[in-house]
C-alpha cells in the first residue's frame, strides 16, 4: 500500500471481536524469531567457514549486520551470537 497524499488515513476493519494478544503469545513470538535468529546466524557462520574467506573469530556482529544489509538490528544479532 502506498499512501499518495500527506496526511492520508488508513482504517482497517475486520469481522469479529478485537482480541489483543496476551503477554504469553508474546512472548512466543519474540522466542520464535530470536531461535529463527540463531539458526540464520549459525548458517551464515558455516557458509563463511566453509568458503575459508575468514576465521570464525573474525564474525562480528558489525561484520554480521554490514552483510545483512542492516536487515537485522545490530542489537538483536550481538544478542543472537552470545548465544551461539
Amino acid at each position: 500500500m502506498e499512501c499518495m497524499e500527506s496526511g492520508s488515513v488508513i482504517m482497517e476493519s475486520k469481522d469479529g471481536q478485537y482480541a489483543p494478544l496476551t503477554s504469553e503469545e508474546i512472548m512466543e513470538d519474540m522466542n520464535s524469531k530470536h531461535n529463527n535468529l540463531l539458526k540464520r546466524l549459525r548458517e551464515f557462520m558455516e557458509h563463511e567457514a566453509r568458503s575459508c574467506s575468514m576465521e570464525p573469530g573474525c564474525i562480528t556482529p558489525e561484520y554480521v549486520y554490514r552483510m545483512w544489509g542492516g536487515s537485522v538490528p545490530l542489537e538483536e544479532i550481538e544478542r543472537a551470537m552470545e548465544d551461539v
